[in-house]
């Protein structure tokens, strides 16, 4: 029988007690959806995913407000669309600061260098 190994780096574990300690401050001193945005924003800041899986989160938040919107349900359409904002909002935020990361690389070779 295969004895199964945890392993966790060191660096990893500490980023991710961070993310858990902001998610608790925030959600102590605001609300459960500015907690969830914000570790979501520190979480792809922090680990340094592609900032496009939330613009394309956020361009099927839209279509779903579209939907929405066709059958009468201005108000859950309305919050969809408010939220498919912040998600464009943190999108953007983390494009501006992956290029400040990175000015010396430019736009095809930083297409190139992602696949």
């Amino acid at each position: 029988m295969k004895e199964i190994k945890l392993v966790i780096k060191l660096p990893e574990l500490k980023l991710s007690f961070l993310l858990i300690i902001i998610f608790c401050l925030i959600l102590w001193l605001f609300n459960i959806e500015a907690a969830i945005l914000i570790s979501v924003f520190f979480a792809f800041l922090i680990y340094s995913w592609d900032s496009r899986i939330l613009g394309g989160f956020a361009i099927i938040l839209l279509l779903t407000c579209f939907v929405f919107m066709i059958f009468r349900k201005e108000n859950i359409a309305e919050t969809i669309a408010i939220y498919a904002y912040y998600f464009l909002v943190i999108t953007m935020v983390l494009q501006i600061v992956e290029f400040k990361k990175h000015p010396e690389v430019s736009e095809e070779e930083f297409f190139v260098q992602k696949k």
